[in-house]
């Protein structure tokens, strides 16, 4: 059996306010400059798996699509790309 792992690391915007802490006027507490993030992605396949080109998939190509999502999620917000919102703040409420 074989492992891959593909990593890039970015720094990830705060796409959320707070709601209860914009209402008490304070201030955020997400970094200016974003969170330290590791996108990372695991396969594993075994032998029987492998093509007769000598290898299961172009890890390398794949790594440029892992670079390429992180590049992505570095220059805007998560929530201008996904749609969802987590209600934790309506918890808070």
């Amino acid at each position: 059996m074989y492992k891959i792992e593909l990593t890039a690391n970015f720094l990830a915007k705060q796409g959320l306010k707070s709601l209860v802490r914009e209402t008490a006027k304070e201030v955020p507490l997400a970094p200016a400059t974003g969170f330290e993030t590791k996108l990372k992605l695991g396969f594993v396949f075994r032998d029987n798996q492998i093509k007769d080109t000598g290898w299961f998939f172009d890890s390398d190509d794949y790594q440029t699509h892992v670079d390429d999502l992180a590049l992505l999620l570095e220059n805007k917000k998560w929530t201008d790309y996904f749609e969802f919102r987590p209600t934790y703040e309506l918890v808070a409420k």
